[in-house]
């Protein structure tokens, strides 16, 4: 494992994370928008100064959480949050307000013991002044607990195949709790090979293994009532739910953020469906390629010199589930801004299409040019003028030097070839024009050097051109060894691997492996009798009934 980077000093260093946002005795304020829109001014509390907060009375040992609603059914003038008209409208029209650190049902006992969180320290200024004193750290002070960035966030991910399960396992990765809720016959993705040893079983898929990592399991049949019963008890002790349930299901289970907010208003509800759950098409199925290809890519896919070589073949797609991975990243990226402003808004329904998704990261530049341009991408104009794929000695390298400095760098580390001396390849224009000459002309200086060659004296020059690597050439690079990329793991049936899991190093708290993808129901017991307070024979009538 690579060493740690230098910490930052601290008037530079971010706000800590939140943790725990729901212990702690919340400050309310109410918020005077006019029109709905925009907040005009805090409004004061009862100390009757202008700007001043009033503290809502801390909960004795036993008691219930105060619900600053109450106050104002009582008439007091002890403000809730009030939600603006826009935000009204994107909840349902309702105008309810969410109580950020109001608990309902069996979680709000659970939560008396915990450790209140303290408020921030002076920090930094300009942050504070923006955020108040709402925000909220954890008890130990420095905001870097050894669990992770996200240590005390709970999520529960009912999520099948890749792309839910792919947002809870980038959060399990950074600290957050989180317990994957999978049928009793579990994750479609557990068939999906292949399988760790080349054995066919649903505790080997390598794909499962993966895209699980650092999460609790359990199996609950959410069709039945008691099932959805011990889910609901598990939400109301959770900050977040992904789930990726078709709208129409989630409207019959219960599982809607209509229905789960009056239930549940500090919970963030993330629903990952193929087109959205508004729309003519929201209640449409798709799989993640059909989506690669409604998303637009398939249209333009293959291009460069696939397309030159092979100009009749079918639109392909890109390997195995990127689209999947596209979509979890999206409402992982999501929550982590919903979890950052829950403490003043409280919960909100996070509504993400996968074809928007993919649109949006994979697709991007070419709708924009056609929106604005009116220029529409094909394969055969899916290239640039020269340098996309150029064959060499031992594979293929990608050259980019579309910028003038970038063409003198090339036309230096070619040996200054009689051809690319070409007073009109001097201006991009000019390249552009004659892009295929330029082509052919590095193709025949490529085709006898080794790539690795190529790509190291390219750097010393500076050039942007790099190497197609296979995936044996990625898993054994020096320099991702060096980095830490991929870990140590251990899981109780495949055995010892390594994982890529480091997405990103932090001077406080990298992604790191902390647990094996679980077993199917692997935690039933520590779950459903540790936390949820059932027997041991209790839990062993809700398996023989198929319930778990």
């Amino acid at each position: 494992m690579a060493g740690s980077l230098p910490r930052a000093p601290a008037a530079l260093r971010p706000l800590p994370r939140l943790r725990g946002v729901h212990d702690a005795r919340p400050v309310h304020r109410e918020l005077d928008g006019g029109d709905g829109r925009r907040p005009a001014r805090w409004r004061a509390g009862d100390a009757g100064e202008p700007g001043a907060l009033q503290q809502l009375p801390a909960a004795g040992d036993g008691e219930p959480l105060a619900d600053p609603r109450r106050a104002h059914r009582g008439g007091t003038r002890r403000a809730g949050l009030r939600r603006g008209g826009d935000r009204d409208a994107l909840r349902g029209g309702r105008g309810r307000r969410a109580a950020a650190g109001h608990v309902h049902g069996p979680a709000a006992a659970r939560r008396q013991g915990r450790a209140p969180a303290r408020r921030l320290q002076e920090h930094q200024a300009g942050a504070r002044a923006a955020a108040g004193d709402l925000l909220l750290t954890s008890s130990d002070g420095d905001g870097a607990p050894d669990g992770g960035l996200l240590e005390g966030v709970r999520v529960v991910e009912y999520g099948r195949l890749f792309a839910a399960p792919y947002a809870g396992k980038l959060l399990a990765d950074l600290g957050a709790e989180v317990i994957k809720v999978e049928d009793p016959e579990g994750d479609p993705a557990r068939a999906v090979p292949p399988y760790a040893g080349d054995i066919e079983d649903r505790e080997r898929s390598l794909a499962f293994m993966h895209f699980n990592t650092n999460k609790l399991g359990v199996s609950l049949d959410i069709e039945s009532e008691q099932g959805r019963e011990l889910l609901f008890e598990l939400l109301a002790d959770a900050d977040v739910l992904i789930e990726d349930l078709p709208p129409a299901d989630a409207e019959r289970l219960g599982l809607d953020y209509a229905s789960l907010e009056q239930r549940f208003p500090q919970l963030i509800v993330a629903a990952i469906t193929p087109f959205g759950s508004t729309g003519p098409q929201r209640d449409y199925r798709a799989q993640d390629l059909n989506i690669y290809m409604y998303g637009g890519d398939g249209f333009t896919n293959p291009g460069a010199l696939a397309y030159d070589t092979h100009p009749d073949r079918e639109p392909v797609k890109l390997p195995y589930a990127s689209g999947e991975a596209i979509s979890g990243t999206s409402a992982a990226l999501a929550i982590a801004a919903a979890l950052f402003v829950q403490p003043l808004v409280g919960g909100q329904f996070l509504d993400l299409s996968k074809q928007e998704a993919h649109v949006s990261v994979m697709h991007r530049f070419q709708m924009r040019s056609y929106l604005t341009g009116g220029i529409y991408e094909t394969r055969p104009t899916n290239k640039h003028a020269y340098g996309d794929c150029v064959p060499c000695k031992d594979g293929y390298i990608v050259v980019y030097a579309a910028q003038n400095h970038h063409w003198k760098m090339l036309v230096e580390l070619m040996g200054e070839p009689e051809w690319a001396l070409d007073p009109e390849f001097e201006t991009q224009a000019g390249r552009a024009a004659r892009g295929d000459e330029i082509q052919r002309g590095m193709e025949q200086w490529a085709k006898d050097l080794p790539g690795e060659e190529i790509y190291r004296a390219a750097q010393r020059l500076g050039a942007p051109i790099g190497r197609f690597l296979n995936l044996d050439e990625v898993s054994t690079s020096e320099h991702e060894r060096a980095r830490g990329f991929f870990v140590d793991g251990y899981h109780p049936i495949a055995g010892p691997a390594e994982y890529p899991i480091q997405l990103f190093r932090a001077t406080e708290d990298s992604p790191s492996f902390r647990r094996a993808a679980p077993l199917l129901g692997e935690h039933n017991r520590e779950v459903i009798c540790g936390r949820l307070g059932r027997s041991a024979r209790q839990l062993d009538v809700l398996r023989q009934s198929g319930v778990v």
